[in-house]
């Protein structure tokens, strides 16, 4: 009788919650029996990050083995900032053998000029962007001396590219590189687009070529400045009618970014906004009541007490926070099923008066702020949570 074994469905499921542990834990699993490798080595090696500096040498017992790279899903390039990839045969070996890749992101990786690309690696990373499991590309501080390839070469050779991540990246370092490349037959359907420190109209008739943003349904901005960037591309979202998901580091400045032209949005994020931040944040979403398809709403705010001497239990002045309890209540908003404020409240102080201060500030301003949501504490969509509440001193 054979002994008893486990589904591999089963082995992997395991071997899923070794995940962050990798390394040591799964390479022990491997070791437990023959039917139990496959599994390890698919954990191991789904994720691959290069570390490249001048010094760096890849030997081949660096390289994975023609059966190992089929594992490879994730594929991180981290270049050192005066590194040059020169013609390694083992590069621009292993790169066109990644099948089976398919998110790969490139940090401060040069395509040519000087620290860039040597002519056999440029055409193993064509031969890797071309594959038609690739579906999302990280692009991260590729603007040094050059970009990382002409912006419009990476879009012409991405077939299958769904999600795009740019960061500190221009789509082009001058600006009539763009004129010397054809448009491809069919534009990038994008689904996922994330900017971060980004320079660059997104609504010209160049872009339009090579990217079809009507498919777009998460949409990330970072930054003021990205704010200013998307806001010629809200229209063309909200005609197309499939943005589902907006993500905001901080609140727009510009009182051109209109919510109301996106009215398919589901799920609406602030990353962060400060306390003080309140009344302009209402101005924002004074025209939530046109987000008729809304029903996920998660901002985050930051809050600081200071404790003087003449002045040893502040509080914060929360009264514009109050007018979102009107805004987010209004009856177009039906689908509405939660609104979740992370508070983080800091208390600064003195350190004369560490023994007279009252540490339970915090606590009593998340208290505070939740008392001011009614309306939407009766229709029970809200979320009120202290996060990372903590003590500093200010001097």
């Amino acid at each position: 009788m054979p002994p008893p074994t486990l589904p591999t469905e089963l082995v992997e499921y395991i071997l899923d919650f070794l995940d962050s542990l990798r390394d040591r834990q799964t390479l022990s699993c491997s070791l437990v029996s023959r039917s139990w490798v496959q599994s390890s080595q698919s954990q191991l090696f789904r994720e691959i990050r290069l570390r490249l500096s001048r010094q760096t040498r890849l030997s081949n017992e660096q390289i994975v083995s023609p059966h190992l790279v089929l594992y490879i899903r994730r594929l991180e390039i981290l270049s050192h900032i005066r590194s040059r990839l020169n013609s390694n045969p083992l590069v621009a070996q292993l790169l066109p053998m990644l099948s089976a890749l398919c998110s790969l992101k490139l940090y401060n990786v040069n395509w040519g000029g000087s620290g860039g690309l040597s002519e056999d690696v440029q055409q193993a990373f064509r031969a890797l962007l071309a594959r038609p499991t690739l579906t999302s590309v990280h692009l991260d501080h590729c603007n040094s001396y050059r970009p990382l390839l002409p912006f419009y070469v990476l879009l012409s050779t991405v077939p299958s590219l769904k999600r795009l991540s740019l960061s500190q990246t221009r789509l082009d370092h001058e600006n009539d590189v763009a004129s010397d490349y054809p448009p491809p037959r069919k534009p990038v359907t994008l689904d996922y687009l994330s900017l971060e420190r980004f320079v660059e109209s997104l609504i010209s008739s160049r872009i339009s070529q090579f990217i079809d943003f009507t498919r777009l349904r998460t949409l990330v901005s970072h930054d003021d400045v990205c704010h200013v960037y998307i806001i010629p591309l809200l229209p063309v979202l909200g005609r197309a009618g499939t943005l589902e998901r907006l993500e905001l580091d901080s609140v727009p400045q510009s009182p051109e970014f209109d919510l109301s032209l996106v009215p398919s949005l589901r799920h609406l994020s602030l990353k962060y906004v400060n306390a003080e931040e309140g009344g302009r944040l209402v101005g924002f979403l004074s025209n939530v009541s046109a987000l008729a398809q809304l029903e996920d709403v998660h901002i985050v705010i930051g809050a600081e007490i200071l404790v003087i001497p003449d002045n040893r239990s502040p509080s914060i002045d929360w009264t514009a926070w109050g007018e979102l309890d009107e805004l987010f209540a209004a009856p177009p908003l039906i689908r509405l099923r939660r609104v979740t404020f992370d508070v983080d409240v800091s208390e600064c102080w003195d350190l004369d008066l560490y023994y007279g201060v009252d540490t339970s500030l915090g606590p009593n301003e998340v208290a505070r702020f939740e008392a001011m949501f009614s309306k939407l504490r009766q229709r029970g969509v809200l979320r009120v949570n202290e996060v990372n509440l903590t003590l500093s001193d200010c001097i």
